[in-house]
């Protein structure tokens, strides 16, 4: 006669259970790492790019003289994707007054 037998397993020990979920912690701790020291990355490359930005517009500026020819530096960051500068008109101890034009349309600014 053939008889069957019933594989019976115990359950895991606490020890066990305690591993396995001590090592799903470490995985899950260890992901949410590396995430931020990516996102810490790209905004310290970010911010060190708009720095260099900055101190090209503040040279720019400082040898800036009424009748130049405009650079792209003249432009503000924020402005960059609007406008394109082209000549300066004037300069004084507070600013620089620069013709730009808008690169939508076409319109000539000041």
């Amino acid at each position: 006669s053939v008889t069957s037998r019933a594989i019976v397993s115990s359950p895991p020990s606490s020890s066990e259970s305690f591993a396995v979920s001590t090592m799903a912690g470490i995985i899950v701790a260890g992901s949410v790492v590396v995430l931020l020291l990516i996102l810490c990355s790209v905004v310290l490359l970010r911010r060190v790019k708009q720095q260099a930005l900055h101190r090209a517009f503040l040279i720019a500026f400082r040898s800036a003289k009424a009748g130049d020819k405009a650079s792209k530096q003249l432009t503000p960051l924020k402005l960059h994707s609007s406008y394109v500068a082209e000549a300066v008109l004037g300069k004084g101890a507070f600013g620089c007054v620069v013709k730009m034009r808008t690169l939508k349309g076409g319109h000539v600014v000041w």
